[in-house]
């Protein structure tokens, strides 16, 4: 490729500091085509054109602009198009024209042999994917980040090529997940995916709509008001990301609960509790949460099997299962397999009796992953919920019939005390203190935006009217399997509650199994895969289970055995009667085939029969009309759906009562005014005026004093009024808010999110957080394509996982992780894709623990259940993030902390062997503390534990924490072996959320092998359709993290992110120099603390860290500066040099040589924060300085005045 740059005109001012960057990004396209023939590279000595030539070959798609505002170059291409880039620092002032052509010469040939041709095609930027040497790249196994990046329309169609060639979502019939949204929907979505929910102190409006969905939710569940709602404005509960969350957060209330009550009742320390092993009573109808909480938690199961006539927990069994050591009974509201609920209204009167006879306190926690929101909208329903006393807690998946998106679900118990409070950690170093109540920390707040948005977007109307759709739904596709026939009986057994049991009240699900009796070549595993040539999903699945400890395969019922086999069909909102026909007719077909194939079909592919119109059982004509009908029929027409409903013969509508609908607000009308300008039509003027002017004002003392939900209502019936024009918008807050009678329009239910969100503070001026919040367009498509995909289903999102696989294997690589042996079976490296670091952090603690329990049990001839009392622990710098908190609390470690001096922030190796013994699991490196961003030295470690292993025959290894450095440590230079290159670290765990920039909710964990690693922590899943192995805590979870960090690896490439990193340690740099340069009495304000500013470590994160100077005796310190500054928009995050110990509360100072008094504060530089901006912050800073300076902490006690500021001069 022959390419000719012609070179003209001055360096700009900028350029000639060195302070330069990349902003193609921003361009439009019609730029950026622009742009191709414009290449800015500016040469102050050369006013006359002068002609480079270089000859180099590339298939990389990128074109970096270099200075926007700079002159433009004239490129003259005689062969292909322009893709590399030429970095402006090569060419300086005082180069001769022939050194600086010979530099460009030596760079072309090194890009050639960096990016071989492809096909031998020159690559367009204007071409079409498809017409890109891309698209007919061969699938690497074994993929790795690019050299350079590449065009986002061809990161979005690289995506696409895999998301296509997965199952539909909406022909889904194996998953519970919603995942239809209307427009306005995912607008609200893309809102809440830029706000981290964990930063309570920055997004307080975003944190007060979750409280108000808790509440909502609660009160639907008719949870008693707690004692102390005043004091916190909410319902004891928590949004997690999904119902795993929220089962393994009830299961760690109820065993943090009984300890307290076993400890006293036997008199003993919390040291011999935690050697006492609980049980927990459940159905064999669990889903994989419980899985998770015995294994990883550490409680023993207590499996009651049921019957398969009933799928349903016997109540009269309790008793041989309780002891003194049960924690709790898990009751199953809508079991996954066919719907059924468990009667709790019946384990809470056994439990009553059990109590009373033994002495004992068990409680119940209800799953309600599937049924929380459809028992509510059923009547002829027993009390099931927080109206019997028992009921300790109740958790549901948002994201099922709550219709909410993927990775949303809700938590709620009864009360704090001996609940909730147990699992509460309290976190204060986002500026702030704030408690967190989830497994998860950083999370994205759209699950919350979204069930908000659903529960005012419906109202109880909707809901109730939904519910009775799926159930007709439902029971029209029963009637229809019924239906088949061959010979005299039928092919399909009904198994689900309305087909089965006297239990006529369930889930909106279908399960059958083939008929045993009519000997048929085929199962339903065959019939799942048969009927997946017509594009539907059912999952098929055997009626057995494999034990959570001892991996036993065992059967589900008492009366069926482990090989016969069911399926489900699961009845969504977007499973309309159009839909279910459809399906209908693909089962047939398919058990046409299979009759006359029998399992030959395995060996050959089958042919697709043509399939005939089914007509639905004893249904007219206009019934069929009526099945065209939406899933859910809009928010008018509760009346109207059960009218269409109510004409199919065979299928009946579930009977409902709706409460009464609120009163409309009527204004009186006011008189008349007579025509003509006479006196008597002047007074009816006016007395029509003031009539009207009262009758508003009691119109607006009515509307204040139905509350925020019975405002709203008022507006269902008003869709057309503007959201600002409607009662709405001018209904006061309501702090104990409750779902809403009727819905809303979408356009006033996404108002009111903005109304909430637009009261936070600017995602892109928070400076606290190192999360990423900004998006390319295409990035945000690439969003809501994975916000559809449940990453748990892998049999029906194979190649969504492949692209989950395909993007751990390039950042295993960028760790330089060996590769592993079983490399070829797997597909991929060992790890996997988390919501965010700390479920990262959990899951290589949990490895750890697993690891060394094993090596524990072999040296001291213990057996498991003992070596399961002993308590170990885990030596950590006192710079953990909220993680490890968790990991401490929830999974019995003990932390042993080392303090670093505030000169460095980093671990000392010398200190270790003091803190290592033989019940050390392992120690943890950070690379990247949130505080200064200083880097542990694990190098040193690594040559460190060496010496004490080998002296202590030990086998401790190191997880490095690279949560905020694992995306910037491999891109700076001069950086000591840090990875798996050191063969003491096991581990690896990342946010992708941050300097990754992938979306809120992304992380990452990778193992250096999985025997006793990544293994440790697997749990096989076969519920769904196929088997598979589940490596993480939360089970359902979206699969956008994944898309877009896919993306953001092929967007920026290798070369992308080394120029991020320069451009934010540049922006770092500037604002160091910037906070040095202001002055109080001649000497510096502010002393700095962080890596560069401080230690002798000069390569760290892109982070500020700085305090206010303690020799000036300034009347303010950090956290006051922190207030003041927010004033100019920005958020500075100021926290004190303590921490609260996770386990004894106790409050300890961070560092050896500074008090817990002392503050500091923080400046995050992510990718958003540009030198323009960054001089503005510094604007900011100088005037709060002046201002702390001139008011002292007068300011807390009236708002401070906003005092002018001055551009910043950066300081270079």
């Amino acid at each position: 490729m022959l390419v000719r740059w012609r070179f003209r005109a001055e360096v700009p001012e900028n350029l000639r500091h060195g302070h330069w960057q990349a902003d193609y990004n921003a361009l439009s396209a019609k730029q950026r085509t622009a742009m191709t023939h414009e290449f800015l590279a500016d040469v102050e000595v050369l006013r006359e054109a002068a002609v480079c030539v270089c000859t180099f070959s590339s298939n990389v798609g990128r074109l970096v602009a270099l200075l926007r505002d700079g002159p433009t170059v004239s490129v003259d291409v005689q062969v292909g198009f322009l893709v590399g880039s030429i970095d402006p620092r090569l060419l300086l002032k005082g180069d001769s024209l022939a050194r600086r052509a010979s530099r460009v010469l030596r760079m072309a040939r090194e890009m050639e042999k960096a990016y071989p041709k492809s096909h031998g095609l020159p690559l367009d930027l204007n071409w079409p994917y498809y017409a890109s040497p891309l698209s007919c790249s061969e699938r690497a196994e074994d993929m790795e980040i690019p050299q350079s990046g590449t065009d986002a329309r061809h990161c979005v169609r690289m995506v696409e090529d895999y998301h296509l060639l997965d199952f539909s979502e909406r022909l889904n019939t194996s998953s519970y997940v919603n995942v239809v949204f209307e427009p306005e929907e995912e607008r609200v979505a893309m809102m809440g995916l830029k706000v981290n929910l964990a930063d309570q102190t920055v997004y307080p409006e975003s944190f007060r709509m979750h409280n108000d969905t808790l509440n909502m939710i609660a009160k639907l569940w008719h949870c008693p008001k707690p004692d102390d709602f005043d004091e916190k404005g909410c319902y004891a509960g928590a949004g997690t990301v999904g119902s795993t969350e929220a089962c393994l957060l009830a299961g760690l209330a109820l065993k943090f609960r009984w300890r307290k009550w076993y400890a006293k009742r036997k008199s003993q320390s919390p040291d011999q509790v935690r050697g006492v092993y609980p049980n927990l009573v459940i159905s064999t109808m669990f889903q994989a949460a419980w899985e998770k909480l015995f294994k990883y938690m550490d409680i023993e199961p207590r499996f009651v099997k049921p019957s398969y006539k009933t799928f349903i927990l016997d109540p009269n069994k309790l008793k041989d299962y309780i002891d003194d050591q049960t924690i709790g009974v898990v009751c199953i509201m809508g079991n996954h397999y066919g719907g059924q609920y468990d009667p709790v209204w019946e384990v809470d009167a056994a439990l009553d009796k059990i109590n009373a006879e033994k002495g004992l306190q068990v409680g119940i926690h209800v799953d309600a992953a599937s049924g929380g929101f459809i028992a509510p909208f059923q009547d002829n329903l027993p009390k099931w919920d927080f109206r019997l006393k028992n009921v300790l807690s109740i958790s549901a998946s948002g994201h099922k019939f709550g219709n909410s998106c993927c990775g949303t679900g809700w938590v709620i118990w009864r009360q704090r005390k001996d609940l909730s409070e147990e699992v509460a950690i309290n976190v204060s170093y986002l500026g702030g203190s704030a408690d967190s109540y989830t497994l998860n920390f950083s999370r994205p707040a759209q699950g919350v935006y979204v069930q908000f948005y659903k529960l005012l977007r419906l109202g109880r109307e909707g809901y109730y009217s939904q519910v009775n759709n799926q159930m007709c739904v439902a029971q029209y596709l029963r009637e229809g399997l019924l239906s088949v026939k061959e010979g005299s009986g039928s092919v399909f057994t009904i198994l689900d509650a309305v087909g089965m049991s006297s239990q006529k009240v369930c889930l909106p699900v279908v399960t059958a199994m083939i008929n045993p009796d009519l000997g048929l070549p085929f199962d339903d595993i065959d019939f799942q895969h048969v009927i997946a040539q017509g594009h539907w999903y059912v999952s098929g699945y055997h009626m057995s289970m494999h034990h959570p400890l001892t991996e036993e395969t065992m059967p589900l019922f008492t009366d069926q055995t482990c090989d016969q086999a069911m399926f489900r069909i699961v009845v969504k909102n977007n499973l309309t009667m159009r839909m279910a026909a459809h399906l209908l007719d693909e089962i047939k077909a398919a058990v046409a085939f299979l009759i006359n194939h029998g399992k030959g079909f395995q060996h050959r592919k089958p042919k697709r029969l043509p399939t005939q119109k089914s007509v639905p059982v004893g249904c007219s004509a206009e019934s069929r009309r009526s099945s065209a009908q939406p899933p859910y029929l809009g928010l008018r027409g509760l009346g109207k759906a059960a009218m269409a409903l109510a004409v199919m013969a065979p299928v009946r509508p579930v009977p409902m009562s709706p409460p009464a609908r609120p009163a409309r607000l009527r204004v009186p009308a006011p008189p008349r005014a007579r025509s003509g300008a006479g006196p008597g039509g002047v007074k009816a003027a006016a007395a029509a005026a003031l009539a009207a002017k009262a009758a508003a004002k009691v119109c607006a003392r009515k509307s204040r004093s139905l509350g925020y939900a019975a405002c709203m209502a008022q507006d269902a019936r008003r869709a057309d009024v503007p959201y600002y024009a409607s009662v709405g918008s001018r209904s006061a807050r309501a702090e104990d808010m409750e779902l809403p009678e009727h819905g809303l329009a979408a356009r006033h239910c996404v108002r009111t999110v903005e109304d909430y969100h637009l009261l936070d503070f600017s995602e892109r001026l928070n400076t606290s957080s190192y999360v990423n919040v900004v998006f390319e367009p295409e990035e945000e498509r690439v969003a809501m394509m994975g916000l559809r995909v449940n990453l748990a289903d892998q049999t029906v999102y194979p190649e969504s996982f492949r692209m989950h696989n395909d993007t751990l294997n390039m950042i295993a690589k960028l760790w330089h992780c060996p590769k592993p042996e079983d490399f070829e079976e797997y597909g991929c490296y060992a790890g996997a894709g988390t919501v965010g670091s700390t479920e990262a952090c959990l899951l290589a603690g949990l490895a750890l623990k697993f690891r060394w329990r094993k090596w524990y049990a072999k040296k001291t001839g213990q057996s498991a259940d003992k070596v399961r009392g002993v308590y170990p622990n885990i030596v950590i710098s006192t710079m953990f993030q909220a993680a490890w908190e968790k990991l401490f609390k929830y999974m019995d470690i003990e932390p042993r902390f080392v303090q670093p001096s505030y000169k460095t922030f980093t671990l000392d190796p010398s200190k270790l062997k003091d803190y290592v013994d033989d019940q050390t699991i392992g120690v943890v490196c950070i690379m990247g503390n949130h505080y200064g961003g200083q880097y542990d030295p694990v190098w040193e470690v690594d040559a460190e534990l060496e010496k004490i292993n080998a002296e202590k025959g030990l086998q401790v290894g190191i997880h490095v924490d690279g949560a905020s450095g694992g995306f910037i440590a491999p891109f700076q230079e001069g950086l000591p072996p840090w990875d798996f290159r050191l063969k003491n670290v096991l581990s690896i765990s990342s946010s992708g959320h941050k300097f990754g920039n992938s979306c809120c909710g992304t992380g990452w964990v990778v193992w250096r092998q999985r025997k006793d690693l990544s293994d440790q922590v697997a749990i096989n899943v076969s519920y769904l359709g196929g088997s598979a192995d589940s490596y993480t805590l939360n089970f359902s979870r979206p699969a956008q993290g994944v898309f877009v960090q896919f993306y953001k690896l092929l967007r920026l490439g290798r070369e992308g992110y080394t120029g991020q990193v320069e451009n934010q340690m540049s922006v770092a740099q500037f604002l160091r120099e910037g906070l040095q340069s202001i002055q109080h009495n001649g000497e510096s304000v502010f002393t700095l603390l962080d890596a560069v500013g401080m230690s002798s470590q000069k390569l760290c994160l892109p982070v500020v860290t700085a305090m206010i100077n303690p020799e000036l005796g300034l009347p303010f310190d950090d956290i006051d500066f922190q207030h003041v500054v927010a004033q100019g928009h920005w958020y500075v995050s100021g926290y004190h040099m303590s921490m609260h110990h996770p386990l004894t509360e106790e409050t300890t100072p961070l560092f050896t040589d500074q008090p817990s008094e002392q503050a500091m504060f923080r400046i995050v530089v992510k990718n958003n924060l540009t030198m323009r901006m960054a001089a503005n912050l510094l604007d900011e800073m100088k005037t709060a300085v002046q201002f702390l300076i001139s008011h002292g902490k007068g300011f807390q006690h009236r708002k401070p005045k906003r005092l002018h500021t001055h551009k910043a001069v950066p300081a270079c």
